[in-house]
């Protein structure tokens, strides 16, 4: 985002602000509604969090790629449930005390040496379920145990991964010392407690989604209606969603993040080769695509929708 920057900012309201490569120096300089759910600026020259302190709404939020060096400016984030901070200069995890409903934490790829900032999330009042801290220059495990072993909803804990770890994970016991620790805790570094491979738990951070579900679970988001059979003696199922049916219209009619030309919300330079490499190496992921994002959603409903049936059979 060459010269001015509030120049592309959009007389429109959009929930998502998506500016990759965007040249971006000050987040503050930035006019950002209130009312902003997402907003991404991967890799642009950031150097610190600030001018974050209105947008209480948000939900989402990645500055991973950017010159980073302290965790600050996110007190007034109560809801946000994502942060990205991957691939910055971070050495001290700090700051997140007030960021209770977060759920998925990534501070990979940067010099952090110092995890005892995670000691503010320990407790009821916090919802961390997903930590990346792979890439970093941690060492101490006595020390890195004490400070997220308090962290009681965390299921997924990566300190290595795609070959780039932390001094920690040479430690004789390592592995057996993190989950003896945290009986709670489902996949460390990618593996489950069996030693099995793990599969992905990552929903793309579908926007909103938690409040779909939320309506979905109403109890008039679907009603089952059965018909016998007496040839076949057996029962048909016909599962009526009106609310589903609703939210996939909801999201269809969102369509894809707009262009430039149309709202001036989206700027996405296309990564060069060397770019898109460097960034799969890093684990770090290209926007999702509006018809990817889509098939998740409906495979979530359809999900949905299965445990809704059986419950209610296990009723009759």
């Amino acid at each position: 985002m060459s010269g001015d920057q509030s120049s592309v900012i959009s007389t429109t309201r959009p929930k998502e602000i998506c500016w990759i490569d965007s040249q971006i120096t000050s987040i503050k300089s930035l006019k950002l509604h209130s009312n902003l759910v997402t907003l991404n600026l991967h890799s642009n020259h950031i150097s610190k969090i600030e001018g974050l302190q209105h947008l209480q709404n948000l939900r989402h939020l990645d500055l991973s790629s950017n010159q980073i060096s302290h965790i600050e400016g996110l007190t007034s984030l109560g809801y946000l449930r994502v942060l990205n901070l991957s691939c910055n200069r971070i050495y001290l995890v700090e700051g997140l005390e007030n960021l209770r409903k977060l759920t998925k934490l990534d501070l990979s790829y940067n010099f952090i040496e110092n995890v005892s900032g995670l000691k503010d999330l320990h407790g009821n009042g916090y919802s961390l379920t997903t930590l990346y801290l792979h890439g970093n220059r941690i060492a101490s495990l006595e020390h890195f145990i004490s400070s997220v072993i308090g962290c009681i909803s965390l299921k997924e804990l990566t300190l290595q991964m795609y070959g780039e770890g932390n001094h920690v994970c040479n430690v004789s016991g390592y592995r057996d010392g993190v989950l003896s620790a945290m009986p709670g805790l489902a996949v460390l570094d990618g593996y489950d407690r069996t030693g099995r491979a793990a599969a992905l738990n990552d929903d793309l951070d579908i926007p909103e989604l938690e409040e779909y579900i939320q309506y979905l679970q109403s109890s008039s988001s679907c009603e089952i209606k059965t018909s016998d059979s007496s040839s076949s003696k057996e029962t048909r199922f016909d599962v009526v969603t009106p609310r589903i049916d609703q939210v996939l219209n909801r999201f269809k009619q969102r369509g894809p993040l707009p262009s430039d030309s149309e709202q001036s919300s989206v700027n996405i330079s296309p990564p060069s080769q060397e770019q898109a490499r460097d960034r799969q190496i890093q684990g770090i992921q290209p926007p999702v695509d509006h018809e990817v994002r889509l098939g998740i959603l409906e495979n979530l409903l359809a999900n949905f929708v299965t445990s809704q049936v059986r419950e209610t059979i296990s009723w009759k």
